[in-house]
């Protein structure tokens, strides 16, 4: 007698046979079950082949479990480095440079306690290692270029300096109605290809805006956009 179903290629024993016939009984699975083997069997090889070694109880396999063996305790108390709170401030102020509330907090937080931060502080203000005065005309100087008056006295504030002296060097600078025209120049291209669309004055409006312009500067910087464009248009008409 002759089967109609064909031996499959199998190797297990297990598979059963046809005691009336000798022939393999065929096994039905589903494409699911056969997927899931499929990707069970990857996952248990390397990208060479090679099978992963299994995980032990209580052996550290993942970057993440070995990263959390250097995290510090969240209310433990950090350790205080062996040299000196002068040396720790004037290593700091040679990488880059800080404010002298910024300073003393990082002093403190680094372990030395209240009277160590002091007499660092002491030592590198009286040195000249460090200036608050110095440090604010920097940082006016550089915001200045892409900043409205709002955002540099928040931004002084936050790394805490006086706001007397923030005001001061704020008159150092050239006039926010000034500096806004600059900063609004990256919008001439646009105004000459769309023109002075209400769409593209909203745009302008909210660039400037979150940069800490005021509302008249703002206005003042759309008048000069707009006026540029009409010079362009007269000068192409000649």
């Amino acid at each position: 007698m002759i089967s109609s179903f064909k031996k499959p290629r199998v190797t297990d024993k297990s598979v059963e046979v046809d005691p009336d016939t000798g022939d393999f009984l065929p096994e039905f699975t589903r494409t699911s079950d056969t997927k899931r083997k499929s990707a069970q069997n990857k996952s248990s090889q390397s990208s060479f082949g090679r099978k992963k070694p299994v995980a032990e109880e209580g052996v550290i396999t993942r970057t993440s479990d070995r990263k959390s063996l250097y995290r510090k305790a969240p209310d433990g108390p950090r350790e205080k480095p062996a040299h000196s709170g002068k040396s720790y401030a004037v290593w700091l102020l040679s990488r880059r440079d800080y404010s002298a509330g910024i300073l003393r907090n990082k002093l403190v937080l680094r372990g030395y306690d209240a009277d160590e931060a002091d007499e660092a502080m002491a030592f590198v203000t009286t040195n000249g290692y460090q200036n608050d005065e110095r440090y604010a005309e920097s940082l006016a100087r550089t915001l200045s270029r892409r900043a409205g008056n709002s955002r540099l006295l928040m931004t002084m504030s936050q790394k805490k300096i006086d706001p007397a002296t923030a005001i001061l060097k704020l008159a150092t600078l050239a006039p926010e109605s000034e500096r806004v025209i600059e900063v609004a120049a990256k919008f001439r291209k646009d105004v000459a290809a769309e023109g002075m669309t209400q769409k593209l004055q909203q745009k302008i409006y909210r660039f400037l805006a979150y940069r800490g312009f005021s509302g008249d500067s703002i206005k003042i910087a759309v008048k000069s956009l707009a006026a540029g464009q009409q010079e362009d248009e007269s000068n192409e008409s000649f």
